[in-house]
């Protein structure tokens, strides 16, 4: 089972890379318990009213304008 949590401080895993304040990851339970109740550097997230976002593989990059575009202004 995934269970979302959110960093509150800065931490670091070797699966999940660097994870600063405010980071939202999905990992198993285990993993979980073990940033909330033993790190202390992340709180579990409720679906409740959950007005948090994340970043997903649906989400397409935003580019960058042109010069040109700039001036068109």
């Amino acid at each position: 089972m995934q269970t979302k949590v959110k960093m509150t401080r800065l931490c670091v895993s070797p699966v999940f890379g660097n994870m600063g304040e405010g980071d939202v990851i999905k990992c198993d339970a285990e993993f979980a318990k073990h940033l909330v109740d033993e790190l202390k550097v992340a709180e579990y997230v409720t679906s409740e009213g959950d007005t948090t976002t994340e970043a997903t593989s649906e989400q397409k990059p935003v580019a960058a304008k042109t010069a040109r575009e700039k001036k068109a202004k």
